[in-house]
C-alpha cells in the first residue's frame, strides 16, 4: 500500500457538496474529501513581469539545454517558498529552481538553495504559469484537479493537499489514447495566442510537490 498521504485522485472536478467532490479521471469516478485544513493552489496564466527579484521560480528547461548555466527556459512557474526558502526544481528533479536575483530584459538569474546563481534566458516561445493559495472554496465544477493525502477503506481519498487548473475544452487529459499515456495536466489557459500544452504537466507536477 501506498504511503501515508502519498494516495493520489486526478480528474475533472463533477460536483462539489460541502467537503465532498466527485471528480472524473483515467480510472473513473473519484470521491475526494476536504477540510478547512486542506492545502489549496491554483494555477493560472502568468508573463514575464510577473517574475520579479525576490519570487520564487521553477524553469523547466527547452530539450538539449540541460540544468547547467545558462538555461534556456522553455516553461517558468512563479510559486511560493516552501518551508521557508525556495530551490524546487520541478517534478522528478528536472529543471532548475530558486529564489529571483535579477530580471534584466530576456536575462533572469536565480539564487539556488546552495547559494549557486544560475543564469536562464526565456524567448518568444516561453511559457508562464504562477501559483497562488487558496481555500476549499475555490473547487468547483469543471475545474481539473489533483489531490494527494490517503485513501479509506472505501477508496475515498482524505485530500491534505489540492491543486485546482482550468480544464481544456472540458478534458483534464491524463488518460491512455492508442496504448500510449497522453502528458497529463495539459492545460489550456489564453495568454494571447499561445497555448500551454508540452509544459502544461510541469506546470502541475511542480505545484504540488511543494
Amino acid at each position: 500500500p501506498a504511503a501515508a498521504g502519498k494516495d493520489r485522485a486526478f480528474g475533472l472536478v463533477d460536483s462539489v457538496s460541502g467537503g465532498t467532490v466527485m471528480v472524473t479521471g483515467p480510472k473513473g469516478p473519484a470521491t475526494v474529501d476536504v477540510t478547512p485544513s486542506t492545502r489549496v493552489t491554483q494555477l493560472s496564466a502568468a508573463q514575464l513581469t510577473d517574475v520579479v527579484a525576490g519570487e520564487c521560480v521553477a524553469v523547466h528547461p527547452t530539450k538539449g539545454s540541460g540544468g547547467q548555466s545558462p538555461v534556456t527556459a522553455a516553461a517558468v512557474l512563479v510559486t511560493q517558498a516552501g518551508n521557508g526558502r525556495c530551490g524546487q526544481a520541478g517534478p522528478r528533479g528536472h529543471g532548475v529552481g530558486g529564489t529571483v536575483a535579477s530580471v534584466n530584459g530576456s536575462s533572469i538569474v536565480l539564487t539556488a538553495a546552495d547559494n549557486s546563481q544560475v543564469t536562464v534566458t526565456v524567448t518568444s516561445g516561453t511559457r508562464y504559469a504562477k501559483r497562488s493559495t487558496a481555500d476549499t472554496s475555490a473547487i468547483a465544477a469543471g475545474q481539473c484537479l489533483i489531490a494527494r493525502g490517503t485513501k479509506d477503506g472505501s477508496g475515498n481519498l482524505a485530500a491534505t493537499a489540492v491543486n485546482l487548473r482550468p480544464a481544456d475544452n472540458g478534458q483534464c487529459g491524463g488518460g491512455r489514447r492508442h496504448g500510449q499515456r497522453t502528458h497529463a495536466p495539459c492545460p489550456r489557459i489564453d495568454t494571447g495566442a499561445r497555448v500551454w500544452r508540452r509544459s502544461g504537466g510541469f506546470f502541475f507536477e511542480t505545484s504540488l510537490a511543494t
